[in-house]
């Protein structure tokens, strides 16, 4: 393949191009098209003998950039999808290909550290991970639940515009964008498996088996607040509040950490295929609140039959230390699903 013999340069934009420390929301900066700046550096780049330049992070984010909330769009800070074309067309025309890469954050921020605490910190702490098998009826529920959960989260992330809008303050609102249906596959299988995985690991797992001591419902709260105010501070943080709440309800219901990951995980995928279908789970018509209350209550429905689903069956016992054949069997399939994003983000140059 072309990145086996590649002379990778990466590139920081929000730093190169001078962008804002923190993102206020304002679509209108983005007429700033600071991302065009990069042009400036592309025979630079060319004269050092790279032939990719890697952009980490790019897309819409609160703050530094792995914080990213939107993956469809570029964030306003640097300029536009348009603008991002126009600097991809320069390089290409310059003999380099352009990557935009935002699996590193996903696991440098939540596997790593989940997993240095889970077994390297204060030694081997597996036990804090609760790992039964789900019945089939928790499967459905908890992956109809998840991807219910987009309606009454949306709604939740409309009401402090709303109350901007009652008290007379008008509030931008964000250009839809149509993402490239080439970034579907890596974007799939980042948010709807990476990203459930590593984060459930983390904050499902770890952060709340340590809090367990200070009693169920705290622990539950606390993991929810971090995974919340961990993808950002801003309109959407009471509703990512509540989906950590749920996802820490559901994982002590049914004593496994794979229920928050499949509920986690369905709620990516719905906000995705919504995303891809050019469908906006968002306005202020009263259409769009019927549907994030029918959703809501479909929601609170599919949560309420998995608390009164029958009891689930034996727990998965670790077993002590993991044996080699194990341990390759786990090795093999984190690699797996790393190579398969990393490798569907790449073989496009």
């Amino acid at each position: 393949m072309w990145y086996d013999e590649a002379v990778v340069y990466q590139i920081y934009p929000l730093g190169l191009c001078g962008a804002p420390l923190q993102n206020s929301g304002d679509q209108t900066q983005a007429g700033e098209h600071r991302l065009l700046r990069v042009l400036d550096w592309v025979e630079h780049i060319k004269k050092l003998g790279a032939t990719c330049v890697l952009f980490n992070p790019l897309f819409e984010s609160d703050a530094h950039g792995y914080d990213t909330r939107d993956y469809n769009r570029v964030d306003c800070r640097l300029g536009t999808n348009d603008d991002l074309k126009q600097v991809c067309a320069a390089l290409h025309a310059a003999g380099l290909s352009a990557v935009a890469l935002s699996t590193a954050g996903t696991l440098l921020c939540f596997l790593l550290p989940a997993l240095a605490g889970l077994f390297l910190l204060d030694g081997d702490q597996r036990g804090l991970i609760a790992l039964r098998a789900l019945s089939a009826q928790h499967v459905l529920c908890l992956a109809a639940a998840g991807a219910l959960f987009v309606g009454p989260a949306a709604l939740l992330a409309e009401l402090p515009g709303a109350a901007l809008r009652l008290c007379g303050v008008e509030t931008a609102q964000a250009a839809a964008v149509t993402p490239d249906s080439a970034l579907f596959l890596p974007m799939l299988l980042q948010s709807a498996l990476l990203a459930p995985i590593c984060e459930e690991l983390f904050f499902r797992g770890y952060l709340m088996g340590a809090f367990a001591k200070a009693g169920r419902g705290r622990a539950i709260a606390a993991a929810a607040l971090l995974f919340a105010a961990a993808h950002g501070v801003d309109a959407a943080f009471l509703p990512r509040f509540l989906l950590g709440c749920l996802l820490g309800g559901m994982a002590r219901r049914t004593g496994s950490i794979l229920a928050p990951m499949l509920m986690h995980g369905c709620y990516n995928a719905a906000v995705l295929l919504l995303g891809f279908a050019g469908a906006s789970f968002a306005g202020r018509s009263l259409l769009f609140c019927a549907l994030g209350l029918l959703s809501a209550a479909l929601c609170f429905a599919m949560v309420a039959r998995v608390y009164l689903a029958r009891a689930n069956r034996a727990p998965v016992v670790w077993g002590g230390a993991l044996s080699r054949k194990e341990m390759a069997k786990l090795a093999a399939a984190v690699l797996a699903v790393i190579a398969a994003v990393v490798v569907t983000e790449v073989t496009k140059p």
